[in-house]
């Protein structure tokens, strides 16, 4: 058994408070991100999971059993709590090479040398370093040394895998590469990963589900789809991807998960329908209105009424991002690459879908 839970954890580093109330539970074979900018406090909690952090209060589960209590004075050390973790800078020993860098956690265990040369054969077919076991790491590429790192984490059978932002050190293209290996490494396994990483699209490639945090307080916590088509909050959507933030009146009621909505910061905006995926505080009839780029079309055969023209225009390979201007207001928008407008022409556009946030 291998989930986590989490219940009203607090940090302090002296007055900073670092970790606000934070109460949550990781299923047995899930893979989780903590997603957030720096300073966030997802990296102080993945540290409190693996004990290297002491909460403030409350309390952490590793299965059915508590691994830390304050109430109870209850303070389990991390070579207990079974679990394994891979650091940002791989912290690989540079004086070992590739089989007794990943034997070291089996030798410091006292297992067999027969179990541990079975055990490390396997966990190195698993990671893809056959072949390099009689490599140093000064012989190694970055993710090879990477492939090192989480052999030697996983070698031992942990329960739970916990990465601290393992890509970071990577390149753009071994990056992308590393993220579907670390996903296909998990669903062999089976094994219960919590990840950490300010790397929206590493979240959202590899993750079952994201915890989107900021100053310490859970923002909201989803499948990826669930967190990019329906944001909670503003932060949420400006974090995730890329949106067009828009004032509008309420001009009626919320109905089935819906609300019709005037965009007035557009020129000649129709009255449209808008999601509402949360509950809603309003003080008053103005919300904030969500836009992705992708749903906005731009020409007169879509239907489109809301006016408009385009300011800048940037070729993106698969596809054009135009800026265009409606009123005073800068839209962001994703055409697709065939469709080539000058800067400085007048268009017409329809938004297909917009959500509307909390602030």
């Amino acid at each position: 058994m291998a989930c986590i839970r989490l219940e009203n954890v607090e940090k302090y580093f002296g007055s900073n408070h670092v970790i606000k109330n934070l109460s949550l539970d990781i299923r047995d074979g899930e893979f989780i991100t903590f997603l957030g900018p720096s300073g966030c406090g997802k990296t102080t909690t993945l540290r409190m999971i693996a004990g290297f952090e002491n909460p403030t209060s409350g309390e952490i589960f590793i299965g059915n059993k508590p691994v830390f209590s304050h109430k109870k004075g209850l303070n389990t050390p991390p070579e207990d709590r079974n679990i394994g973790m891979v650091f940002q800078n791989y912290a690989v020993w540079p004086h070992m090479n590739v089989f007794n860098n990943i034997a070291y956690p089996l030798k410091i265990r006292k297992i067999p040398k027969d179990e541990i040369k079975r055990k490390v054969d396997r966990i190195i077919e698993i990671v893809k370093l056959k072949g390099l076991e009689r490599r140093y790491p000064y012989q190694l590429s970055g993710g090879q040394q990477q492939r090192v790192a989480f052999a030697r984490a996983l070698v031992y059978s942990p329960s739970i895998l916990l990465l601290d932002e393992p890509l970071s050190n990577l390149d753009a293209k071994l990056r992308e590469e590393m993220r579907f290996e670390i996903k296909d490494i998990q669903k062999k396994l089976g094994i219960t990963v919590v990840y950490v990483t300010h790397d929206q699209a590493e979240a959202m490639v590899m993750s079952d589900r994201i915890v989107v945090m900021k100053d310490g307080v859970i923002q909201q916590i989803g499948d990826p789809l669930e967190i990019y088509n329906h944001p909670k909050n503003r932060f949420v959507a400006d974090f995730i991807g890329i949106s067009n933030f828009l004032k509008g009146k309420i001009v009626g009621d919320e109905a089935g998960g819906k609300m019709r909505v005037k965009l007035y910061e557009l020129e000649d905006a129709p009255e449209m329908e808008v999601d509402v995926p949360h509950p809603l505080k309003l003080k008053d009839k103005e919300v904030t209105v969500v836009v992705r780029p992708e749903d906005i079309l731009i020409g007169a055969e879509t239907g489109g009424r809301i006016g408009g023209k385009i300011f800048k225009r940037t070729f993106l390979g698969g596809i054009m991002n135009y800026i265009i201007v409606s009123k005073e207001t800068k839209l962001r928008v994703e055409a697709p690459k065939h469709q080539i407008l000058e800067e400085g022409d007048r268009i017409k556009f329809v938004i297909k879908r917009a959500v509307v946030v909390e602030d």
